[in-house]
């Protein structure tokens, strides 16, 4: 509304003027007056100086007032502006936006007043600098304005975004801020803290920059940025679609630029009129970074989630990962192992378009009940630099516990895939090592491979072993250590880079060292056969049991064969203060001249120096072993055929070797001769066999059968 109070009625008149959209309340104007019918400018209204409020902003000029019709009819009021002088923000330097020199037009309605005002605008940033060309827009209404007007016999089209707005404009400008360039197309209001003060709001729209030179490591597109502005510098930040040009390496999430040149945190709400308060809180340790939460760095189809931040110093770009975790195996919410980041620091890497190498301390948690990791250095090892990226978590020094025992080692865990397409973790195994029944025996270089799934871990390694067991020496042959800890058998093709891994191992559980064609010393006599090695729990605690099949036995004084067990089958067991077994197969004497032994024969041992009794359960079967204190070396059986010098007795027989001979314990013996009619029965005695022959003294009861 213009309220004009005329001192004159003609041309050139006074008069005082009150415009409430400009803040006018008694203004002396000069005054023209045309009223020609059909006059296209029936009234202008002049004043220089001005002090005018538009849309809540101060500024200076000279005015000029006319109204006329716009060219759908209406009546319009049009106000022109010359030696516009305003600021926005601080008055002068640092957070100022200033204009001299201005000039424009403003457009009034009954709704409120729309417009542009150019000239001289400069943007004061700071540090930060600015490039390109600002006007002034105006709009106190909250609907678009798309209107043309005739000033001065000029047409002037005006279109203008909804507001209520007072702002400096720019588009495909250039803002540098910290240093890097950001291009898109600007937006400046004044604002007001919470606090009460006066600062310039920053917005930019289709927002671009990149952070590695003319080949940029790190991009962002389509971005929308908001900063405020102040004597002590510039906060604020851009969110847009962030891209990595490092070899690869792939970005997903939400990504956003932080920027804080003041030196402090920033922790604040602002204002931009009567609109509504805005929250903004920056670091006061970030002066310009690319952050994220949560973020997937996907490398060779896996991802690692983690919160990132990409700053640029000196011309390097650098990524550091904080609250880093790769899940490998089963699905994204069971997964069969979890890799999470310890400790407040960052991991950091420095980007290069070939690729990064970064390796991040972790903490490892599997899923799969029975089976844990323990140890403290494991790290999740990223490599994109190699013909075959990798994502991988690593570890030395590590212990995997499974049925009670626990194996050290260095291992590796890795995705794989069955063939099934199943998500399982292969984990590689080096340098690792076991000790049975209280280091009874010793399990060593363990090397290969284990694969965990969701219902256990197996797999097999290969082994060296050494037996600390009293009298148990020599062993040698070709090891391998079998685990499966589940209770079915597994039979697996596993994806091991471009190739396939077979993986077969029979049903569980149990964790268990077999070989084939081994041999080993116990009590000075030497065994071969094929062999399985198990710690299990007996009715004294942790033994260790060794089963041997294919058992091959030679009995030896010095060099000289005295008996061989042959297709035999053994049970042992090993405790540090000694060995107990059986052994049961084919026995011949040999090297005894005239003499022949055959039957079913066993061979017990025990220099424990205590009755061994114990029980297994193996395989479901309930299997107990029994051998008393002092057994040195014994062959025993029942029904035993000795044949000497042409007579055969039949008995049972304990061999037990001595220092240079064989004795030989007759019980229950039984001879028959001439055809059944003489028959010795109740044979008992010792014998003594050598290389020399036989000889000892037996007792017998005679009887003699004869026709009639």
């Amino acid at each position: 509304a213009i309220d004009a109070r005329f001192r004159a009625t003609a041309v050139g008149l006074t008069a005082t003027v009150a415009v409430p959209a400009l803040g006018l309340t008694g203004t002396t104007v000069t005054l023209d007056v045309d009223s020609r019918p059909g006059a296209a400018t029936p009234l202008v209204l002049t004043a220089t100086a001005l002090t005018l409020t538009v849309a809540g902003q101060s500024l200076v000029a000279d005015l000029l007032l006319q109204r006329g019709t716009a060219p759908d009819g209406t009546t319009t009021t049009v106000f022109a502006l010359a030696n516009v002088v305003l600021h926005l923000g601080a008055a002068s330097g640092p957070g100022s936006v200033r204009v001299t020199d201005g000039s424009g037009f403003l457009v009034v309605s009954g709704n409120g007043l729309a417009g542009r005002i150019g000239g001289t605008i400069t943007a004061d940033f700071g540090a930060s600098s600015f490039t390109g060309s600002l006007s002034i827009a105006v709009n106190s209404t909250a609907a678009d304005v798309d209107t043309a007007v005739t000033f001065g016999g000029t047409s002037h089209s005006l279109t203008l975004p909804a507001g209520p707005y007072f702002r400096a404009e720019a588009t495909g400008v250039s803002v540098t801020l910290a240093g890097q360039v950001i291009t898109g197309d600007l937006a400046i209001e004044q604002a007001t803290t919470g606090t009460g003060g006066t600062v310039l709001k920053v917005a930019l729209t289709g927002a671009r920059l990149s952070l590695g030179g003319s080949t940029p490591l790190v991009t962002l597109t389509g971005g929308t940025a908001v900063f405020l502005s102040s004597a002590s510098g510039v906060a604020g930040r851009i969110s847009g679609t962030v891209s990595l040009g490092v070899a690869g390496v792939a970005l997903s999430g939400t990504l956003g630029v932080v920027v804080n040149t003041t030196g402090g945190d920033i922790d604040t709400t602002f204002r931009v009129g009567t609109g509504a308060p805005v929250s903004l809180t920056v670091p006061g340790t970030t002066t310009f970074a690319v952050t994220g939460t949560g973020v997937a760095l996907t490398v060779a189809g896996q991802s690692l989630s983690a919160d990132v931040v990409i700053t640029r110093s000196a011309g390097d770009v650098s990524l550091a990962l904080r609250n880093a975790r790769l899940l490998l195996g089963g699905t994204p919410s069971a997964p069969l192992l979890s890799a999470a980041q310890t400790g407040t620091g960052a991991a950091t890497v420095t980007l290069s378009s070939a690729g990064i190498v970064v390796d991040i301390s972790v903490a490892v948690t599997l899923s799969v009940p029975g089976i844990t990791v323990g140890g403290t250095d494991v790290k999740i090892h990223l490599d994109t630099t190699t013909a075959a990226p990798t994502l991988l978590v690593a570890g030395t020094g590590l212990s995997l516990g499974l049925l009670g025992q626990s194996i050290s080692a260095d291992i590796t865990f890795e995705r794989t895939t069955s063939s099934t397409g199943a998500s399982l973790v292969r984990f590689g195994i080096a340098g690792g090592s076991i000790n049975l029944g209280g280091s009874v025996v010793v399990v060593s270089g363990l090397t290969g491979l284990l694969v965990l799934g969701p219902t256990g871990l197996a797999g097999s390694l290969q082994a060296s072993v050494t037996v600390a067991a009293t009298g148990v020496a020599d062993l040698t042959g070709s090891f391998r250590l079998l685990v499966n800890t589940t209770s079915a058998a597994v039979s697996q093709q596993l994806q091991a880079g471009t190739g396939t891994v077979s993986l077969s191992v029979p049903a569980g559980p149990y964790l268990r060292v077999e070989a084939t064609g081994v041999s080993l010393t116990v009590a000075g006599q030497s065994i071969s056969g094929n062999l399985a090695v198990e710690q299990v729990t007996g009715t004294t605690g942790q033994v260790v049991r060794l089963a041997l099949t294919g058992v091959q036995l030679a009995i030896r004084d010095g060099s000289t064969t005295l008996a061989t067990l042959t297709d035999g089958t053994a049970l042992f067991v090993l405790k540090t203060a000694g060995t107990a077994g059986r052994i049961s197969g084919t026995v011949a004497l040999v090297g005894v001249p005239g003499v022949t032994l055959s039957g079913a024969i066993g061979l017990a041992v025990n220099n424990t120096g205590a009755d061994v009794t114990e029980t297994f359960t193996v395989n479901g079967v309930s299997t107990t072993l029994a051998v008393a204190a002092g057994t040195s070396l014994q062959l025993s059986g029942s029904a035993v055929t000795l044949a000497v010098g042409g007579v055969s007795l039949t008995a049972d027989v304990a061999i037990t070797k001595g220092t240079t001979d064989l004795t030989v314990t007759i019980g229950n013996g039984a001879i028959v001769l001439g055809d059944g009619l003489v028959n010795l029965t109740g044979i008992t005695g010792l014998l003594s066999a050598a290389t020399t022959g036989v000889s000892g003294t037996l007792t017998v009861t005679a009887g003699i059968s004869a026709a009639g």
